[in-house]
């Protein structure tokens, strides 16, 4: 339990009426994330998933029989992944009215 003490907070703990021993420790609990901050976690994730396959491609594209289905395959999922990726930029970034 968490108790508000003026500007300072006071952990209070008690475990069945006891106060817990030295051994044990005591962490906060995380912080919620804003709807901002998951879609900038998302993105920088979709980013890295699309350089991965960016990658790939030119790997693919360098061999001496490149498979040409699979190379087409990754480069329709790099594209879906910008057009994700775009979105979230949108949703991002604020409207400005002129």
């Amino acid at each position: 339990m968490r108790k508000m003490l003026g500007k300072r907070r006071v952990a209070v703990l008690h475990h069945a009426g006891q106060a817990l021993g030295a051994r044990h420790t005591v962490t906060a609990p995380p912080e919620e994330m804003t709807h901002e901050d998951v879609l900038r976690v998302k993105l920088q994730l979709l980013r890295q998933e699309h350089g991965d396959l960016d990658a790939a491609v030119q790997a693919m594209e360098t061999q001496s029989m490149p498979d040409m289905l699979a190379i087409k395959r990754l480069k329709k999922k790099k594209l879906e992944l910008k057009d994700r990726i775009a979105r979230i930029e949108d949703e991002l970034t604020p409207d400005i009215i002129a």
